[in-house]
């Protein structure tokens, strides 16, 4: 069963999403990464899709798109959008029959579940025999704090944790990068400054910044970072995007 986010942030993410530069940063590398690793748009399914935003953009770009939430509060806000989407209790028996899908996104979702494994094997069972998944997930178990918590995160991930937890589940991985590669520093510092105030510090959601300049510095880092992520593999990040798939002999 996945340990659900604190329920009265759920308003608070639809709210900042479309602009919030973390938010917008990970749409942009899915996006990206799907352009470059599978061309056919078919159905997707987007596992744990929260507000949707991720759904609406996925649409525009012309996919046929499913959502799945195990919170009731997420269908409100998709039918904000103009998205409707199904309510499951788990994504270890997903509502979809086999062969389904192109694609399907775990977008910061595994974390979540008690059993991981488990729900990847799902997710194999219903994407079509040259289909991919896309995932990420937050790095470093040691970076685990009270933020995580709040969250509902059961684990942070190591490189090689996650890419073991594909080839488990016999899936071929075809990508693994970390991401958020410029915040890794800014985050340990902000973390160690936080620890020790747990019970007086806002959402992570509000987190942002009128200065011009830092969102200037931001937004260049992120395009540069896209551009990586075009031709290489970044080694260090405070998350991790992975694509997998089922098609044993891909490259």
């Amino acid at each position: 069963m996945p340990r659900l986010m604190r329920q009265d942030l759920y308003f608070e993410l639809y709210t900042v999403e479309n602009s919030h530069w973390w938010h917008r940063h990970k749409r942009l590398a899915v996006l990206q990464l799907l352009e470059k690793f599978n061309t056919n748009r078919g159905r997707i399914l987007d596992i744990g899709c929260g507000t949707g935003k991720m759904l609406e953009e996925l649409k525009q770009s012309g996919w046929e798109v499913e959502g799945i939430d195990k919170s009731v509060l997420t269908q409100k806000e998709c039918l904000k959008r103009g998205l409707k989407i199904k309510i499951a209790d788990a994504a270890e028996k997903l509502p979809f029959k086999h062969n389904y899908f192109q694609a399907v996104l775990a977008l910061d979702f595994l974390e979540h579940v008690q059993d991981d494994q488990k729900v990847v094997r799902e997710i194999k069972r219903v994407l079509k025999p040259n289909g991919i998944i896309l995932v990420s997930v937050p790095a470093y178990p040691k970076l685990y704090f009270y933020w995580d918590k709040m969250l509902g995160h059961q684990r942070r991930y190591s490189a090689n944790g996650l890419k073991q937890l594909f080839i488990q589940a016999d899936l071929k991985v075809i990508f693994l990068s970390y991401y958020f590669s410029w915040l890794l520093i800014p985050a340990l510092v902000i973390r160690l400054i936080k620890k020790n105030t747990q019970n007086k510090i806002v959402s992570d959601f509000k987190t942002n910044t009128d200065n011009f300049l830092i969102v200037y510095i931001i937004k260049l880092l992120g395009q540069v970072e896209l551009w990586l992520l075009k031709y290489i593999k970044i080694p260090f990040g405070l998350s991790l995007i992975c694509i997998a798939t089922t098609q044993k002999n891909s490259r």
